[in-house]
């Protein structure tokens, strides 16, 4: 019998608001553990995040194009010549620009006077329109980054430009901000990539590798060392350092970051202690707080991503935002409109507004390595 009156309790508990003669309704007021709304749905957004605090990024106000100067040409140079030499100066114009155009984003926040009457006075615990509008920045922040991943042909070409467009596994062709990569004399503008050479396609005017993509592979060999010891060759880590000595000449880690996908990094991450002789993986610790990398190589952070947000599998880019950056308009860069009250209803709604592009000066000042695959066992 006390079974029963006990199951009875609970069946009157469990659902409160069945009856108003519930004795504990009438008399218990409810309470929220804290205030703060758990956000089930919100992810990281490393990607946004870097590209968004970059140092480099720049501002115009207004306008349609934006462009972006270039030396693409080249004078006579220095020369020898003698007592007797001819020598005729040509006029040499060394200056040419690249362009690109200016996206637009929205987000919009709506809301009906009935329900914020309903979460208004005493009573409210937590501010709806306050959540709301927390909410509708986070998703953006995620649509963007997803965009960022792009290649710029989502939404009817109206997305803006993403990195697998601007640094794409196969840059030999393709229209970028007005140059075609695929016209022979525009190989300058082809971001570096592993082509199974030694070193690698490093083209300015002339292009004396660059064949077709090669995969990178698997990331290492497994193989048993003295005592039983677990250790690994990293045959990739070979192939990364060309590309990064490649990109690097004249550049600064601190404006450089790898990413790939989380897969990618876990190669790298449970690998390397492997390959190192047990070595850990050196890490920036100021990433590493954000929960989404932080691992080093070559004094570069790397970062990741995941699949469903967009990042390419078993692939690699080596990033230099000095040359990798947003261009953003300075009049409507994340700005929140006022509120907008449509006449024949009881609602209100603002937008926030987002105008820019993503942009690449220099693409042989990046790097990309595609086809990673996992560690595999010796033989």
């Amino acid at each position: 019998m006390l079974i029963l009156d006990f199951t009875l309790l609970l069946t009157v508990n469990e659902n409160p608001s069945a009856t108003i003669t519930d004795e504990i309704i009438a008399t218990t007021l409810d309470t929220y553990v804290g205030t703060t709304v758990i956000d089930q749905l919100a992810l990281a957004v490393p990607f946004f995040d870097r590209m968004m605090n970059s140092p480099h990024n720049k501002t115009q106000n207004g306008g349609h194009r934006f462009r972006v100067p270039l030396r693409t040409k080249q004078t006579d140079g220095a020369i020898s010549f003698g007592k007797t030499s001819t020598i005729t100066p040509q006029r040499k114009p060394v200056v040419t620009h690249a362009w690109g155009t200016f996206k637009n984003i929205l987000q919009y926040v709506r809301f009906n006077a009935i329900e914020e009457r309903e979460n208004a006075g005493s009573g409210k615990v937590i501010d709806i329109v306050a959540e709301r509008l927390a909410a509708t920045l986070q998703d953006g922040k995620e649509d963007i980054q997803t965009m960022l991943w792009g290649d710029g042909t989502g939404n009817g070409t109206m997305d803006f430009m993403g990195i697998t467009g601007l640094i794409p596994t196969d840059p030999r062709t393709g229209v970028i901000m007005g140059y075609d990569r695929a016209v022979d004399g525009n190989q300058w503008w082809r971001n570096w990539y592993w082509d199974g050479t030694t070193r690698g396609p490093h083209p300015r005017f002339a292009e004396p590798a660059g064949g077709a993509p090669a995969n990178v592979g698997a990331f290492g060999v497994f193989s048993s060392g003295a005592g039983g010891t677990g250790q690994g060759v990293a045959t990739s880590f070979k192939i990364f350092n060309t590309g990064y000595n490649s990109v690097m000449q004249g550049q600064m880690p601190g404006d450089m970051f790898w990413i790939s996908d989380q897969a990618v990094y876990e190669y790298y991450e449970t690998g390397y202690p492997l390959h190192t002789h047990n070595v850990e993986v050196p890490m920036n610790e100021d990433i590493v707080k954000f929960g989404f990398g932080g691992a080093m190589f070559k004094n570069v952070v790397w970062i990741y991503d995941t699949v469903e947000n967009g990042a390419p599998a078993d692939e690699l880019r080596l990033v230099n935002t000095k040359f990798t950056y947003l261009m953003k308009d300075s009049g409507m860069w994340f700005i929140w409109t006022d509120w907008r009250k449509p006449f024949d209803q009881l609602d209100r709604a603002k937008f926030l507004l987002i105008r820019g592009n993503m942009v690449q000066s220099f693409p042989r000042k990046n790097a990309v390595f595609q086809g990673i695959t996992d560690w595999t066992a010796a033989s």
